[in-house]
Formats: C-alpha cells, sequence, structure tokens
C-alpha cells in the first residue's frame, strides 16, 4: 500500500488534534451512582458506588455501609485502584459519636453536623455529584489513617495495606508534606513524620490546645489559650500572633508565604507572614485599623488574592496593589492559570491571569480546573469542561436531587 506524503501530514495532524489521556481519573456520578472518566471524557469505571472519593495516590475510597445507632454514625469501607480493582480490603468500621463534636469528628474529618446530613442523604440515594466528605481517610503522602478494632487507637498504612505505624495514638492526622499531628491519650500533642519519628512534643493542657489544618509550605499553626504560634517542619516556634481562639483563625500558608487570617472580634479579613507580622499594617504601628483589613478575602495561589472591595471582588498582588479593573460578584481562587468568577447576573465563567474572559458567563455552578479539567453545572446539565470550555462529559441533574438541595 502507497503512502502519500500528504497522508502522512494528515495522520499527523489529526494525531495532534486528539485530545491525549493525561492519566488523572475525575469522579462522575448517573443515576445517584459514582464512577469515573479519564480526561477526554472516557468512562474508566463505570458509574457502581454509592459512595467513592476521588483517588488520591492511586487509590480511592470506598464507603459501603452507614449505620446510626444510640451513640452516633459509623461507616464501614475500603479502597479500589484504577482498574477498579480491591486494593486494600478493610474490616474496619469508623464510628462517630456525638460528643466527639469537637473532637477527631471535627478536627481531623468533618464536622458533626455536616456528617449528619451527609448521612442522611447517603442511606436515602440522595447525594449530589460534588458531594464529598472523609477527607481524612484518604491517602496522603502514601500513607492511610485506620482505627484499631480492639483499642481504638489510629495507625498508618501504605497504600498496599501493610501496616506502616502500629496504631499508638488516641486520635491522629492526615499526612502532608510527610508530616501529621498525633495524640497520644488527651494531652500530648506530636508532629510525626512518614517513619514515626517525633519532631515535636507539648503538653497540649499546658499552652498548645491543638493543631490547625496541615502543613503547608513548610509550616502548621498550633493554637493555645492566647497566641496562635507558627511551628516549621522541626516543630520549632518561629512565631506567633495575638488572640487566640477567640480572636483570630489562621488558614494554611499560600505559595508566597502569606497566610489568610480572619479576625474574629472585628469579623474582617489579613494576611500574616511566617515572622508572625501582620503585612497589612501599612503604617507599621503593629496594629490593624479600618483601612489595613478586608471585608472578605481569598487565600493567594499563583501570586493573586482576591478580596472584597466597597464595589464588589478584586484581584490583587502580593503586595496588595488592585489588578483587575472588573468589580466581580464571587470569586475563586487561581488554578492551572485560571480563576472562576461570578458576575452581577449570578453566572459563573473563567479569566486567565490578565483577567480576560477565557470562558464565558455561562454556569449555574463551577470548579477550579485540576489538571485540565473543571466541574460545571449548567441549570440541570453537569459534567466536565476542558480549558476551551468544550464540555469532555456531561449528564442530567436528577430532578430527585433538585427537590431535595432547594
Amino acid at each position: 500500500m502507497k503512502i502519500t506524503l500528504f497522508t502522512l501530514l494528515a495522520i499527523c495532524c489529526m494525531m495532534s488534534c486528539t485530545p491525549t489521556f493525561n492519566g488523572t481519573l475525575y469522579r462522575i456520578q448517573k443515576d445517584g451512582l459514582y464512577g469515573f472518566i479519564d480526561s477526554v471524557g472516557n468512562v474508566i469505571i463505570e458509574p457502581q458506588y454509592k459512595y467513592v472519593s476521588p483517588f488520591s495516590d492511586g487509590i480511592a475510597l470506598v464507603v459501603h455501609e452507614v449505620a446510626e445507632d444510640a451513640s452516633g454514625y459509623g461507616i464501614k469501607y475500603y479502597y479500589i485502584d484504577k482498574q477498579n480493582k480491591l486494593a486494600i480490603d478493610t474490616a474496619e468500621a469508623k464510628d462517630f459519636e456525638r460528643n466527639d463534636f469537637f473532637g477527631q469528628a471535627n478536627l481531623y474529618f468533618t464536622r458533626y453536623d455536616k456528617l449528619i446530613s451527609w448521612a442522611m442523604k447517603f442511606n436515602s440515594d440522595s447525594l449530589a455529584f460534588q458531594d464529598l466528605i472523609f477527607d481524612g481517610l484518604s491517602s496522603r503522602d502514601g500513607m492511610i489513617l485506620f482505627q484499631d478494632e480492639n483499642t481504638g487507637c489510629w495507625g498508618y498504612k501504605n497504600t498496599q495495606g501493610q501496616i506502616k505505624l502500629l496504631p499508638i495514638y488516641g486520635s491522629a492526622g492526615q499526612f502532608c508534606e510527610e508530616r501529621t499531628v498525633v495524640k497520644d491519650g488527651h494531652r500530648s500533642c506530636r508532629i510525626i513524620d512518614v517513619e514515626g519519628n517525633s519532631k515535636f512534643i507539648r503538653d497540649s493542657g499546658d499552652e498548645i490546645l491543638g493543631f490547625d489544618f496541615q502543613y503547608r509550605h513548610g509550616f502548621i499553626w498550633t493554637s493555645g489559650f492566647n497566641d496562635y504560634f507558627l511551628l516549621d517542619k522541626e516543630g520549632t516556634i518561629i512565631a506567633s500572633l495575638p488572640g487566640g481562639l477567640i480572636t483570630l483563625t489562621a488558614y494554611p500558608f499560600s505559595d508566597n508565604g502569606y497566610a489568610l487570617v480572619y479576625l474574629d472580634l472585628m469579623r474582617r479579613w489579613t494576611y500574616a507572614n511566617t515572622n508572625g507580622d501582620w503585612v497589612t499594617d501599612f503604617n507599621g504601628d503593629g496594629d490593624l485599623s479600618g483601612g489595613e483589613v478586608f471585608w472578605d478575602a481569598t487565600s493567594f495561589s499563583e501570586g493573586c488574592a482576591s478580596v472584597l472591595l466597597r464595589d464588589g471582588w478584586a484581584f490583587i498582588d502580593k503586595n496588595f496593589n488592585v489588578l483587575s479593573k472588573i468589580r466581580y460578584d464571587s470569586t475563586g481562587v487561581f488554578h492551572e492559570g485560571y480563576v472562576k468568577v461570578r458576575n452581577k447576573g449570578g453566572q459563573w465563567g473563567y479569566v486567565d491571569k490578565n483577567f480576560n474572559q477565557v470562558i464565558p458567563f455561562r454556569y449555574s455552578e463551577c470548579g477550579n480546573f485540576h489538571k485540565g479539567l473543571a466541574y460545571f453545572r449548567n441549570r440541570n446539565l453537569e459534567g466536565y469542561i476542558n480549558k476551551a470550555g468544550e464540555i469532555v462529559w456531561s449528564v442530567a441533574r436528577s430532578s430527585k436531587l433538585e427537590i431535595i438541595i432547594h
């Protein structure tokens, strides 16, 4: 068979124009069941699970039973791999007690009131496309939390289901940047690495009450009676913020070295740096006045944050210069060079780093881009779009869910 140069060029052109699978699987929902597609919209795992988490470290959490008794709720779960094969067969059940509202169910998994709502939807087959829970049980840094059935203590397994750290901790958190926080009994807090080496220990009844969120960019916040302490990966206190639990909440650090902080008493937002200084203290008096805080704000991402001004949401840089001329009704944060924004009419679209409209305002709801795809909902249609705004996969939203949600 003779192949001409023109034919070869045509084949090459078609190959270059054909989307390629990037290795990521995206969670979908159809007829109340969850499955996964690839980055070009092919269904890789047919919808078959009442609840499954997104993949992390190559495995996904499947919850197959939720039960309620006099003490609270319990879940039974296991893990699958990307070939939809059983990766970790676990007989453990995680129990959430009603009196544990400020304990593990709040700090490491989810608020108990959110758990109740999720459990009711799970048992009535009314979970929505975007419903997510139990992120703390997903794998991070190749480590998965598990609970000993007899002692109730927590340990860690690897993604093959082998015990990596023995269940000796009274409570434990999810790994991030190869560090996590554990408690021995009710009082002693420790930072450990993936080998179980202790990096920090402090009597939580003395100064450290607990650890907020996870490590981000090498730092973690701890809350005390009168201050927020900033720790590095070795557990060394390198800075503090005044106020403690009563007057502020500090969020994880962004890639530019700023942490978003909510000032409870002022009901305003600001930013702190890794020295514990207020970066919006523009006059340098060590205090924050009305012109040095924001009504609302987001964390920095890819060099930008958005803040709520008098005339709407605007984007700023690290030096707090306003970058966007247009004011928006709401915004997200930048992911992969795009950010979702909402106009005054309540529709969402996307702009790029130059604040050019790259995907028109046409969505009722949308998400951040993750490896080329983003969730969207347009009235009763939902699914994923690519960065050209093209629908990669979609499904009609259940009328049952519309009734439940609205």
